[in-house]
């Protein structure tokens, strides 16, 4: 659930008190006043709540993070357990333990790397899990060092399947350049194996040619000979004809690249 954009610009005070009203929810200023007017949804009501639990606080790095934050970007949306686990579900509270308010803050104010609802990790996706948030927010940047703030609030963000792939993905650079089956990468592999090609059959032409010059010398038959006194049953080995052919067709498919998907092929002088 997102809040919309507001068009009213905060001042920053110097003070290290943040006050609510430097918040905007909606396009609205963040106040208690607001908590009582009809006009004020549930969602918005939430999000100020929320805002106020975060801003009494007192958690340093809390602190410096919400002094550069100032737009609302997603309502607060809790987690609704099924009836059978809501009295199990603990209330939120931050006290001695810092990195709940953060969780928290970055599911308000942070950009998400994951907005399809589908890309959930593990926890979140499992049917006993306790949020405290409804959806499964992995914030952009380090502030939850890539766990989703569910997992981060419970104090196991090393455990969230989200940071596990990208730790994984720093370990080993490589898997980034993966290119998958698409047709840049079939269209590679394909071009190395006829260049690979190309240069086996040129050698064996060498040495077929070579070794037609050595029967011509000591007065041999070439194969072609030997097929028109045998009828064509010949069983000698491939000549530098033979070689011509198989050259003339892998220079023509090397002509020839891979159209989407790598089902077809067009002539590289044709557009696709």
């Amino acid at each position: 659930m997102s809040a919309s954009e507001g068009s009213t610009r905060i001042t920053v005070t110097r003070s290290n008190e943040i006050r609510l009203s430097h918040f905007v929810v909606n396009g609205k200023r963040a106040t208690l006043e607001l908590l009582l007017l009809d006009t004020t949804t549930e969602a918005e009501k939430r999000t100020i709540e929320m805002l106020e639990k975060l801003r009494q606080a007192g958690v340093h790095k809390l602190t410096g993070y919400l002094q550069t934050q100032r737009q609302v970007i997603r309502f607060w949306d809790p987690f609704r357990p099924p009836r059978s686990l809501r009295n199990q579900i603990p209330p939120i509270e931050f006290k001695n333990r810092p990195e709940r308010p953060v969780a928290i803050a970055a599911y308000l104010f942070a950009e998400a790397e994951n907005e399809e609802e589908e890309d959930r990790c593990s926890t979140c996706n499992h049917p006993g899990h306790t949020g405290p948030a409804a959806e499964c927010i992995v914030p952009k940047g380090e502030i939850t060092k890539g766990a989703c703030t569910n997992c981060h609030y419970s104090g196991k963000g090393k455990e969230c399947s989200h940071r596990v792939a990208k730790e994984k993905k720093k370990a080993n650079p490589e898997s980034k350049a993966w290119p998958g089956f698409k047709t840049e990468y079939v269209g590679r592999v394909r071009q190395e194996f006829l260049e690979r090609s190309l240069n086996i059959l040129l050698e064996e032409k060498l040495v077929a040619e070579e070794r037609e010059k050595q029967l011509r010398a000591r007065g041999g038959k070439t194969k072609g000979e030997k097929e028109e006194e045998n009828g064509g049953n010949s069983k000698t080995k491939v000549t530098s004809n033979d070689l011509e052919k198989e050259l003339a067709n892998v220079e023509g498919l090397e002509k020839m690249t891979v159209r989407e998907g790598g089902a077809a092929f067009l002539d590289s002088d044709t557009d696709p």
